[in-house]
């Protein structure tokens, strides 16, 4: 009896379905195993569900932590939850780790296997927030609109990726972005015009109640997809001999690693280790902020048991409040001008030092001396120096407000899409 059970158990995971939660009903379309397994309950076969979703949200990433890219648009409020439903292709090692974080964040999610699971010409609008080769496998479904939302407003060179001429239309965050694209022949002129729309910096998530917060907020981003992509400030913890300098100016702080931290290259776990030893050295008091599912938790945690680096465990990413933000050439240098943060940036290319959205950051190429005078000076003008920036960064085509609800936002951008 007990091989039966066992055979059958095989079988069904062969067949491999997708698994759909629905927030308060999620009990309903799943069984529990243990922590690790779960199994579709058959009686309640959720296909019918689907249909009631006109939106999705598609993604497809072997890196687990890149589903955060996809809660901060609903976190920060531009996606309705009740209105768009989220898709992704499942991985073994990631599946589970994405299920906890969308039913975390209360999010309506299937996840797939194989694409002849669910008739995707059954949506109105298709969202990808990442260009990967499964996404022309939706191509197919012409009955929907394809949009591109990528996960941030940057200069990197993922921001100029070719592939994104196959969508019907692309999001940016301005007139910035769509110079961008043209300077980089990926659109024509007369294309920018329909099939380019600016929406402004979104995904962007305001501090609660706009706290002001002491010290400085480090955010180092990832080691990038290739060598001619690695703009991290992390690399050979370059960001150490700094240190001395900025604590002249500041007594704390904060640091937040990019979640894809070390996914490509292991030596960037070494280096963040190396950055905390320095940041304890020079700083009265540091914090480092992690999601609470996390793959850097239990090494942070070993490192932090014997230190005085507090841990904070906090899923959404917020660089408002602070007093400045330290950061390399990434979507987190746009979130402080959305934001009106003074942020001071490194880069590792002096050809970097001209790129468009860093035109109102305190530039400092790496292994040159911090003049600490001129950054307390930029900081007190930081606010002057944003102003025109702003509006190339937030010259939007859809008439958002910030007092609009998540309701309002997406029909408003579905109007926009619609024209």
């Amino acid at each position: 009896m007990l091989n039966l059970l066992r055979k059958a158990y095989r079988l069904i995971l062969q067949r491999r379905p997708y698994y759909l939660f629905f927030g308060k009903n999620k009990e309903a379309n799943y069984t529990r195993i243990n922590d690790k397994f779960w199994l579709p309950n058959f009686k309640s076969w959720p296909a019918g569900r689907v249909s009631t979703f006109k939106n999705a949200v598609y993604f497809d990433n072997s890196d687990k932590e890149s589903v955060y890219q996809v809660t901060k648009w609903f976190e920060s409020g531009f996606f309705s939850k009740e209105r768009v439903l989220v898709i992704f292709l499942q991985y073994t090692k990631t599946r589970n780790f994405t299920f906890k974080v969308l039913e975390r964040c209360n999010i309506n999610f299937v996840a797939i296997t194989n694409f002849n699971e669910i008739d995707f010409s059954q949506f109105s609008i298709i969202f990808y927030p990442f260009n990967t080769i499964t996404n022309p496998y939706l191509m197919f479904a012409r009955k929907a609109t394809h949009v591109f939302i990528a996960h941030g407003e940057s200069d990197k060179l993922a921001s100029v990726n070719p592939m994104i001429r196959m969508y019907d239309y692309v999001l940016v965050a301005g007139n910035i972005a769509k110079q961008r694209l043209k300077n980089y022949g990926i659109f024509h002129p007369a294309e920018l015009e329909h099939r380019v729309k600016a929406v402004g910096v979104i995904g962007v998530c305001k501090g609660e109640g706009r706290v002001k917060k002491s010290g400085c907020f480090y955010a180092p981003t990832w080691e990038g997809a290739d060598a001619r992509q690695r703009y991290s400030s992390l690399e050979s913890s370059a960001i150490c001999q700094y240190f001395p300098s900025i604590s002249t100016i500041f007594s704390s702080v904060t640091i937040r690693p990019h979640p894809s931290t070390g996914v490509r290259d292991r030596r960037y776990f070494k280096f963040l280790l190396n950055t905390l030893d320095a940041a304890e050295k020079h700083f009265e008091s540091v914090s480092i902020q992690l999601p609470e599912t996390s793959r850097l938790r239990t090494m942070l945690e070993r490192r932090t048991l014997q230190s005085r680096v507090k841990l904070k465990f906090c899923d959404t990413l917020s660089v408002d409040g602070y007093e400045l933000v330290v950061s390399d050439v990434s979507s987190v240098i746009s979130e402080c001008i959305a934001l009106k943060v003074p942020n001071l940036c490194f880069v590792k290319d002096e050809t970097h030092k001209l790129l468009p959205t860093l035109s109102a950051s305190y530039v400092q190429g790496t292994y040159e001396a911090i003049d600490v005078g001129l950054l307390k000076s930029y900081m007190d003008k930081y606010p002057e120096k944003i102003l025109e920036l702003r509006k190339e960064l937030y010259s939007c085509d859809a008439p958002f407000s910030d007092n609009d609800s998540p309701k309002e936002k997406f029909d408003s951008l579905v109007g926009l899409i619609s024209r």
